[in-house]
């Protein structure tokens, strides 16, 4: 993990989740990954990441120009099968040679997500997004509830083996979107496996308030693994809950959320600063403050341009499939 530095401000909390810089993007700097009969671009990757992966005939790459074309050998007739099959065999020959740790320990059947706006589905390993560059879809609810008058959220901490920022508070219940599900649906799954919060209940209730947005890079650059752009959307739900409603971990199902604690806005601000939220989940934090009223234009003079980083433009489609 990278040395933390000194957040005097929301806006640079958000900035640490958006650290790939513009000059990265360049649209000079970088590979384009392209799907057949399509002309919208899915994917961003880095002139290293494309001289490393053990590209396949489905695939042609283009250094001229830039560009990474997947193939389709069927002539439209199952163009879909076709594409998800030279995704799935690359990842699987990176598997198997221990090409790229973001893999490692992994098995490629497991955990299927889709790429957001393709003409038809295109599923991919979860653990590869970062080799591909395309925008992972995730979901995150934050549950509170009004105890004396005063707003009081729910805040978990994450387990201490879970594979990223284990131990660090996160929001009350989140993950990524599986291939094939539904946002909502995704969003009551998170709810019930990591907080034991009703189905019925959250499906009724919870508030679809929105997205925020970042890009981030991850790797070493150092040669043996280059830095990778992860460009992620985050579908933003609220939940007020009565307050008898007591968010518990469910360990019958893993171990992903240790506890959780019940803190007012005061700690939960003190604890953003504190860095003790994982990244992707400040962001969250902020977005709500933002929409609650916490944080106004009044009490912070970044706030135009702090609006603005929570939704950083991601320059891929992004068009829900329907």
């Amino acid at each position: 993990m990278a040395a933390r530095t000194e957040m005097s401000s929301y806006l640079s909390l958000v900035e640490a989740s958006n650290t790939c810089t513009e000059e990265a993007l360049r649209d000079d700097h970088l590979y384009r990954l392209y799907l057949p009969f399509d002309d919208q671009a899915h994917g961003l990757l880095l002139p290293s990441v494309v001289a490393m992966i053990p590209w396949t005939y489905a695939f042609k790459i283009s250094h001229d120009v830039k560009r990474v074309e997947v193939l389709d050998s069927s002539n439209g007739k199952e163009t879909s099968a076709v594409v998800n099959r030279a995704f799935a065999e690359i990842i699987n020959i990176c598997l198997e040679a221990d090409m790229f740790s973001i893999l490692r320990g992994k098995t490629g059947s497991e955990d299927w997500r889709a790429m957001i706006g393709t003409k038809y589905p295109v599923k991919m390993y979860r653990y590869a997004q970062p080799l591909f560059g395309y925008v992972g879809q995730g979901v995150h609810l934050t549950a509170y509830t009004r105890k004396d008058g005063a707003m009081k959220l729910w805040i978990p901490r994450r387990g201490a083996t879970v594979d990223s920022d284990p131990n660090m508070l996160d929001n009350t219940a989140a993950g990524s979107v599986p291939a094939g599900m539904s946002i909502l649906d995704a969003m009551v799954d998170e709810a019930d496996e990591e907080a034991s919060l009703p189905r019925e209940l959250v499906r009724s209730k919870a508030q679809p308030a929105g997205v925020v947005s970042y890009i981030s890079p991850l790797g070493r650059g150092d040669g043996d693994e280059p830095n990778m752009i992860i460009p992620d959307v985050i579908y933003v739900y609220d939940i007020e809950l009565p307050e008898g409603l007591i968010p518990k971990p469910r360990h019958e199902y893993d171990w992903e959320v240790k506890e959780f604690y019940l803190m007012d806005i005061e700690e939960v601000n003190c604890r953003l600063f504190n860095q003790e939220f994982k990244p992707n989940c400040a962001l969250v934090l902020i977005d709500f403050f933002v929409r609650h009223g916490i944080i106004t234009p009044s009490n912070d003079h970044e706030y135009a341009l702090l609006n603005l980083r929570l939704r950083r433009h991601l320059p891929l489609n992004m068009t829900l499939s329907s």
